[in-house]
């Protein structure tokens, strides 16, 4: 295997002694500030919750192929049936970052982080790679059809600012060729045509053929009108790693030590990961419904000085992560002050839901005023006035049976649009 061909992204000089004690004492630190159920290796007690409102909490015991749970509450099994499970969530957890290292982004917005000692490796049309652990699978790499795979993250390119920025700006941006950002910040446009630890990266660019080294590569962007990976037919996992990895999952199983989840991904790999690695599981295709996978009817922007701000959907207002209470959310609605977002319910759902507030990276020193109306009328968020970023997000809860109308409102407060973005994380209908 060609050293030139093996991605180290993570490697590091070695250290002084004194910042190694430094490490030691940040690491004990960390130790005691886990919680106790991680710190004595215990199961990680979840929470989940359920289209019928109610919420039940244990360590978690069963998934069926249907999806239906059951959760031990101490030694009381708790059983919800796979047509009302509409999240599992660790138990007094933040939700965490995306990855911010190597990783492989496919096009429905899963995150894999790349191992250390991964290499890339284009064959019979198909990506492979090694996952970063704590993911699993028996045969050691990840193999995701090329056309599902929006694009390679292995470093930032030199002079970039912020690269979580870039990364999503490359998530959302059309392209008619492969393009390949370079470490020193040059680009090359093609059509890629090989890429393994040997050769490297090959395209033809015009009527050229170009090799890129690996090694000087920051991020491959790959074609988007090539990208095909369609949502499941049927229910499909959404599975959160405690190291921020995020990836579609059907056919889940707890093992019979209650200590290991095993599944697949949506494109067929087994895959394997501890239960205390998991911080969410969210069940998508089933009884709850995201408004940033409906068309809404309306959006109205009134603009305080001329500025335009269009909502944005699965991040927030300004382009960035969803970011709220600590957590990073996945699906959601961003907007800004003042605007008014409509969707059409048809008086199919029982219930909205959601956690509003202001973003905790662009939001901070605004101050604005939010409404939900049903049919018109506004709803009693149980409280009123200015929502700053110290009050922290709401948890919405509210009646939608026989509804035909649903509209989430951001209003100017006291600062005007100053850093007014609002964040509408997990906005979500129940069936």
């Amino acid at each position: 295997m060609s050293a030139r061909g093996r991605i180290s992204p993570f490697s590091r000089e070695p250290r002084a002694s004194a910042l190694a004690r430094g490490s030691r004492l940040n690491a004990l630190l960390l130790v005691l500030l886990l919680p106790a159920w991680l710190r004595a290796g215990e199961p990680a007690p979840f929470e989940l919750s359920t289209a019928g409102g109610t919420t039940a909490s244990g360590t978690l015991n069963k998934i069926a192929a249907d999806w239906s749970v059951r959760l031990l509450d101490g030694e009381r099994p708790v059983s919800v049936p796979g047509a009302e499970v509409v999240s599992l969530r660790r138990k007094g957890a933040s939700l965490p970052r995306h990855p911010d290292g190597p990783q492989v982004v496919l096009a429905n917005g899963d995150r894999v982080p790349l191992h250390p000692q991964s290499i890339l490796l284009l064959a019979r049309e198909r990506l492979h790679f090694r996952p970063w652990e704590p993911l699993r699978t028996p045969q050691i790499e990840l193999d995701p059809p090329l056309a599902a795979v929006a694009l390679v993250w292995l470093a930032s390119p030199e002079g970039e600012d912020d690269p979580a920025l870039l990364l999503r700006r490359l998530l959302a941006a059309p392209r008619r060729r492969d393009v390949i950002l370079l470490r020193n910040g040059d680009r090359v446009e093609g059509t890629l045509t090989e890429l393994g630890p040997k050769e490297g990266c090959r395209l033809t660019v015009g009527k050229r053929r170009v090799r890129v080294p690996l090694a000087q590569i920051a991020v491959i962007a790959f074609n988007t009108e090539l990208l095909a990976l369609p949502p499941p037919a049927g229910r499909y996992g959404h599975l959160v790693l405690t190291n921020g990895c995020r990836l579609g999952v059907g056919s889940p199983e707890v093992d019979a030590t209650g200590e290991k989840l095993s599944a697949k991904t949506l494109f067929g790999t087994a895959v394997e990961v501890p239960l205390n690695a998991v911080a969410a599981l969210d069940l998508r295709g089933g009884a709850a419904v995201y408004l940033s996978d409906l068309k809404p009817r309306a959006y109205v922007y009134t603009p305080f000085l001329g500025a335009s701000w269009p909502y944005v959907k699965d991040g927030s207002v300004a382009g960035r992560e969803l970011r709220l209470g600590g957590s990073t959310y996945d699906k959601g609605v961003g907007m800004h002050a003042e605007s008014r977002l409509t969707y059409d319910l048809g008086g199919h759902y029982r219930r909205f839901e959601a956690t509003v507030g202001l973003d905790e990276s662009t939001g901070r020193r605004g101050r604005v005023r939010v409404e939900v109306l049903v049919d018109g009328k506004t709803c009693d968020l149980g409280r009123s006035g200015d929502l700053t970023a110290a009050d922290g997000p709401l948890r919405l809860r509210i009646d939608v049976r026989g509804a035909r109308e649903l509209t989430l409102a951001v209003r100017f407060g006291r600062f005007g649009d100053v850093q007014a973005h609002v964040d509408w994380a997990d906005a979500r209908l129940l069936k």
